[in-house]
């Protein structure tokens, strides 16, 4: 059995690889998310658009916002219209998400 640490070793190291790859295309793609959630955020005080953030760290990323009335203006109530900027920017980006962790995984 030559060659099996070789090929071993190789696969760890394609691991490596294709960890990095799909957790920069993570990074990248939640930065573009948080910056279209908050240009299409609806803006009165400008607090809303201000508390959307995200974070991320190695194969996690996350979106968020810390206004509490952000479902509100997400979903709306029964005295408002919905005013949906979240998952809008979310929807928006899905699409080169997946397109570039398919590309880190083909390597």
């Amino acid at each position: 059995m030559t060659g099996v640490k070789a090929v071993i070793r190789n696969l760890e190291q394609y691991d490596k690889r294709v960890e990095t790859e799909v957790a920069k295309a993570l990074r990248t793609n939640i930065l573009k998310m948080e910056a279209q959630a908050k240009l299409l955020a609806p803006v009165d005080t400008g607090y809303l658009r201000n508390s959307i953030f995200s974070t991320y760290s190695g194969m996690t990323a996350t979106l968020s916002a810390g206004a509490e009335y952000a479902m509100y203006q997400e979903f709306g109530t029964s005295k408002m219209l919905p005013q949906p900027f979240f998952f809008i920017a979310f929807e928006r980006q899905k699409e080169q998400l997946l397109a570039d962790i398919k590309k880190a995984l083909e390597g």
